[in-house]
């Protein structure tokens, strides 16, 4: 049972950001780096809800029959979300560094 929970998907707040390079996006003007970041932030909403279900479901499928079927069936988003929380630092990032409103 212990190495099933350890085998869960982890809940979307628990997911760190993956290093995205703020060069992809150094030549981009604040209006452009705007609308990447609602985009991002939408794939973010979108993404940690699915994290979230996934990992309530895992522990749900531990727990009556012991095993994380949400991690295995692929519904655990860990990596994406991880790259799209670190696009989302990149994007504030370059954002900040060509005072950018917002």
């Amino acid at each position: 049972m212990i190495g099933a929970l350890s085998a869960c998907a982890k809940g979307a707040d628990k997911v760190l950001p993956s290093p995205v390079p703020t060069a992809e996006f150094e030549h981009a003007a604040c209006p452009q780096l705007a609308a990447a970041r609602i985009r991002n932030m939408e794939t973010l909403t979108a993404l940690s809800m699915a994290q979230d279900r996934a990992s309530s479901n895992d522990t749900i499928g531990v727990i009556f029959i012991g095993l994380p079927l949400a991690s295995m069936t692929g519904a655990d988003k860990e990596a994406e979300l991880s790259v799209v929380k670190g696009r989302d630092l990149a994007l504030q990032s370059q954002m900040a560094a060509k005072n950018c409103p917002g």
